[in-house]
């Protein structure tokens, strides 16, 4: 007989029969379904279907209703027992997933006395705890307590299990998987089983967030998106690439600070981390043998362990990104961390998909798998369940690390109820907490007055977006398409008045339609880990540009980013023209690509010192600001200057900040009509105290100049 089983699969009241062509069985039409071992119906096929290598027999099965949690089967007049799969049921099933539901914690919780372990899985039949404790050969097994009214499995074992290995048999429709705890908080290297922790012992590492300067709101911060590996792996240190790695004080490497004493040194107020929740392509034992930045996600609360000490101790990688946190606090720099609860990299082999099948991904109308992440599925963040686990995951994260803030990958496809519900519980804890979405309008079934988009932003009050509108009037589109397009700062002086536009945060008609009612909710950035560096965008845009051109273009923006209403992000080595060597999407293009190169920003020091004092500028401009800040869009003018240059006035009540952008290649003279100190310029990364009446304006600048201070 051949190896290929018989299969039943239940859908829409209709029971299918597939059945290999090489598979003995009886011409019967008549069958029977059996609950467990009784016998509760007898049916007649309806029809059959031929294909090439099967043949389908049809059921009417309007008779029998299949209850989650107990096995059925189809036995055919030859006694084949035939288990059958019912999974069907939580496809986009309102009465299903109102059902079953569980507001308690799931996952682990540990004492030493005991610890309770904690599933849903609503169609399991059976599910086996198998456990071993630390520096023991021997396995314990514990057949699991079953709740069928809400799917959920749970027990409790008495003793101290810390440090435990643990995963669990789950036998839905008679087949059993190995399945660790969805919930785990800790795991061994690449996810073969869980972890017992007390993860009240990682809690007594220091926050040290009393070193951090008062919140003074979403616009005056400076985000800065880096990635733990990144940010050292090009170095020579033994630990680069790790979460302690990244926040050791080091020797410099070429001349430059590395590491947390690099982002001392330029000091932004939030430092954005690329996902550290544990993702799937890189293999933990070996992490330099593959690269990913992280945005193929596994887990939602066990962190990732590449870039731990030890992927295979319990508390590593827990206490290091603790430790990491804490010392970048110290540093007085808030942590934002990228999270991606949009997708998983396998919608099939996830332990979530295993647990309930056809529940946790968002559907089309003909029940195929929507596809908006562009990673062939999407959480449904609408079921209960899986809101819960965004959540719970979230504010799991905000208890271990003691963050700052969350930028959401792909926000639009989670939905608005899900983050505003996250955002109240969240700023429940801590208030002075940021929230970022990327909220671009995507291919997906979530219908787009439901999706969190920056088109929806009114209904996130909370939430800031990535405004690429910003991006492309600043510097022009990022797309393989547009990269040879000419933004305002790139000399296209066309975009005088959407330069304008943006500058003001978006929020008011000049050029274009506003896109926020709140300049607390535009993300001003012209690149971020996605798509070209700016300066290779530069580069490809203006074919016969200078090498000191490009930098002096990459100074204007980044002056324009500082100092635009809203929230000023830069992307890792942004300050100092960092290539990729023309590449775009470098998810995995491995390290020489992503790292941070040391050489090059040593070489473009003046470039990094104009950045930082460019942020110290700004922090000195918001405390002279002082209440005027709040509403700095009135307290602003603009304007228009020879060939297309501008000229920014912030006249604020103690005194005058004046910007003059230049895009254009031509210099001119510029007179002013009171005393000005020369604060800045594309020219001078010195803070000099000139009195000035007439200024000159070189091609290709920016300068910062500010009145005596009315007294």
């Amino acid at each position: 007989m051949s190896s290929e089983k018989l299969s039943a699969i239940y859908r829409n009241e209709v029971l299918e029969l597939h059945i290999p062509l090489n598979f003995y069985l009886s011409n019967s039409t008549n069958f029977r379904i059996f609950k467990e071992d009784e016998c509760v119906l007898e049916i007649t096929s309806n029809s059959r279907v031929h294909s090439s290598n099967s043949f389908i027999l049809f059921f009417n099965t309007k008779d029998i209703t299949f209850i989650p949690g107990i096995e059925y089967f189809l036995v055919t007049s030859d006694n084949f027992f035939v288990p059958i799969d019912f999974s069907s049921l939580a496809l986009d099933n309102k009465a299903f997933e109102e059902k079953y539901r569980y507001d308690g914690k799931l996952g682990l919780t540990y004492s030493k006395e005991k610890s309770t372990f904690r599933l849903f899985s609503p169609f399991a039949s059976q599910i086996i705890l198998v456990i071993q404790k630390y520096n023991s050969k021997q396995k314990q097994s514990f057949i699991m307590n079953h709740n069928l009214n809400n799917g959920i499995f749970d027990i409790t074992i008495l003793g101290d299990y810390e440090k435990a290995k643990y995963h669990f048999l789950v036998t839905l429709f008679s087949t059993t998987y190995k399945v660790i705890d969805p919930y785990s908080f800790s795991t061994d290297a690449n996810a073969r089983n869980s972890f017992v922790i007390d993860v009240e012992k990682i809690k007594s590492i220091p926050s040290n967030n009393q070193y951090l300067d008062k919140y003074l709101g979403p616009t005056a911060s400076i985000i800065y998106e880096t990635n733990v590996r990144d940010m050292t792996s090009l170095t020579s240190l033994s630990n680069k690439g790790t979460y302690l790695g990244l926040v050791e004080h080091h020797k410099e490497e070429a001349g430059m600070k590395v590491g947390i004493d690099y982002l001392n040194y330029i000091k932004p107020t939030h430092v954005q981390l690329q996902p550290i929740l544990d993702f799937q392509t890189v293999d933990e034992n070996n992490p330099f043998s593959s690269y990913n930045w992280g945005y193929d996600p596994l887990m939602f609360f066990s962190l990732e362990g590449s870039y731990s000490s030890n992927p295979n101790d319990p508390y590593a990688r827990l206490k290091e990104a603790r430790m990491m946190v804490s010392q970048l606090h110290k540093s007085n720099l808030r942590v934002v961390l990228d999270v991606v609860y949009n997708h998983v990299f396998s919608d099939k082999y996830n332990p979530l998909s295993i647990l309930v099948p056809n529940y946790y991904y968002r559907l089309n109308k003909d029940l195929t798998l929507s596809k908006g992440s562009g990673c062939g599925n999407e959480l449904e963040s609408r079921n209960y369940m899986v809101r819960k686990l965004i959540i719970d995951s979230t504010l799991y994260l905000l208890s271990l690390l003691d963050i700052d803030g969350f930028r959401f990958d792909l926000s639009a496809l989670i939905d608005i109820e899900t983050l505003n519900l996250l955002a109240k519980k969240v700023k429940s804890l801590k208030k002075n907490f940021i929230f970022i979405g990327e909220g671009w309008s995507l291919g997906t079934s979530l219908k787009s007055e439901e999706c969190s988009s920056m088109q929806n932003a009114e209904w996130l009050p909370d939430f800031a977006f990535f405004n690429d509108r910003y991006r492309d009037v600043v510097k022009g589109g990022s797309s393989e398409s547009s990269l040879h397009i000419q933004g305002y700062l790139l000399g296209d002086t066309n975009y005088f008045d959407g330069f304008k536009h943006t500058f003001l945060g978006s929020t008011n008609s000049i050029a274009f339609a506003p896109l926020f009612k709140n300049v607390n909710q535009t993300v001003n950035f012209v690149e971020c880990h996605d798509n070209y560096t700016l300066y290779d965008k530069i580069k490809c845009a203006i074919p016969d540009a200078s090498e000191e051109e490009i930098l002096a273009r990459i100074k204007m923006i980044n002056t324009a980013i500082i100092f635009s209403v809203g929230i000023p992000f830069i992307h890792m080595g942004q300050e100092f023209g960092q290539s990729k060597n023309m590449e775009g999407n470098t998810y995995n293009a491995g390290d020489y690509i992503n790292g941070f190169n040391y050489q090059v920003a040593s070489e473009r020091k003046e470039l990094i010192e104009f950045f930082s004092h460019l942020v110290k500028l700004k922090k000195e401009f918001i405390v002279l600001a002082g209440d005027d800040y709040k509403k700095i869009t009135d307290y602003i003018n603009f304007d228009s200057l020879p060939g297309g240059a501008i000229k920014i006035t912030f006249s604020l009540k103690k005194c005058n900040y004046y910007l003059i952008f230049n895009p254009t290649r031509e210099m001119f003279m510029y007179s002013f009509d009171e005393k000005i100190i020369h604060l800045l310029s594309s020219d001078s990364n010195s803070l000099s105290q000139n009195n000035l009446y007439l200024s000159k304006i070189n091609p290709v600048s920016v300068n910062i100049y500010k009145s005596k201070v009315k007294k």
